[in-house]
C-alpha cells in the first residue's frame, strides 16, 4: 500500500496556515505570565508608582491637566464599560443574525463572556488593591489586577475587527479595521492609568490577556490565503 507523500494531516495543515497566530499567542501568554509573576512579587510596584505620580496634579490625587482633558478621558474610559460593550456586542450580533452569520455571533459571544469570566477570575486571584486615587472623581469597587476595561476592550474590539475583516476583500480596509480596534483599546487602557484607577502593569496585563483571548477565539475563523489591496 502506498501513500501520497504530498498529503498531510489536518493538524499539520492547520499549523502551517496559522503558525504566525499560534506563535504570537504563545509569546503573549509567556509575556503575561512573566508580568503577572513580576507584579505578584512586587517587582513592578516602584515603576507603577512612578507612572502614577507623573500623571497626578501637584499635591493632589486628581489627574494632571485641565478640567476639559479630565472630562474627555472620563468619557473615553466609558468605551470599555460593561454597558457600552454589551450594547456593542448585541447590536453587532443582531446585524450578523440578519446576515445569517451564526458562527460570527457565537464567536463574539464566546469572546465577550469568556473575557468577562477571565477578568473576574484574575481579579479575585490576585486581589491587588487599587491605587490611592481621588474617589470624588471616579469610584470603582473591584480589585486592580488586571484592568477589566483593558482586557474587555482588547478581547471584544479586536475579535470584532477580525470577524468583520474576514469578509472584507480589500487589505486597506482590513488594516483600517484593525487600526481602529487597536486605537480604541489603547485609549481606553491609557484612560484607566490617567484617571488613576489602575497601575500601568494592570493595563498591560489586561491588554496581553485580552489580545491572547481574542487570538484564541479567532483561530476558529477560516483562513483566507489571499486578499486584494
Amino acid at each position: 500500500m502506498t501513500t501520497n507523500p504530498s498529503s498531510t494531516s489536518p493538524l499539520a495543515d492547520f499549523y502551517q496556515a496559522r503558525r504566525l497566530e499560534l506563535w504570537t499567542l504563545v509569546t503573549l501568554v509567556l509575556l503575561c505570565c512573566g508580568l503577572s509573576y513580576a507584579t505578584h512579587t512586587g517587582k513592578t510596584q516602584a515603576f507603577d508608582n512612578h507612572v502614577f505620580e507623573v500623571l497626578r496634579a501637584e499635591n493632589s490625587a486628581r489627574p494632571l491637566g485641565p478640567a476639559w482633558l479630565q472630562d474627555a478621558f472620563r468619557d473615553i474610559t466609558a468605551l470599555g464599560s460593561w454597558a457600552l460593550l454589551t450594547g456593542f456586542v448585541l447590536l453587532l450580533s443582531g446585524y450578523w443574525l440578519v446576515k445569517e452569520r451564526g458562527l460570527w455571533v457565537l464567536l463574539i459571544m464566546v469572546a465577550s463572556l469568556g473575557a468577562w469570566g477571565i477578568s473576574v477570575a484574575c481579579k479575585l486571584s490576585f486581589d491587588r488593591p487599587r491605587p490611592e486615587y481621588d474617589t470624588e472623581w471616579l469610584l470603582v469597587h473591584s480589585p486592580s489586577y488586571p484592568s477589566g476595561h483593558a482586557l474587555l476592550t482588547a478581547a471584544i474590539y479586536l475579535t470584532a475587527a477580525r470577524l468583520v475583516a474576514a469578509k472584507e476583500p480589500l487589505r486597506r480596509v482590513q488594516v483600517a479595521l484593525y487600526a481602529m480596534a487597536l486605537f480604541a483599546t489603547f485609549t481606553v487602557g491609557f484612560s484607566r492609568i490617567y484617571l488613576g484607577v489602575h497601575y500601568l502593569s494592570d493595563v498591560l496585563a489586561g491588554w496581553l490577556i485580552g489580545l491572547s483571548w481574542a487570538l484564541l477565539c479567532c483561530l476558529a475563523i477560516p483562513h483566507r490565503k489571499s486578499v486584494t489591496s
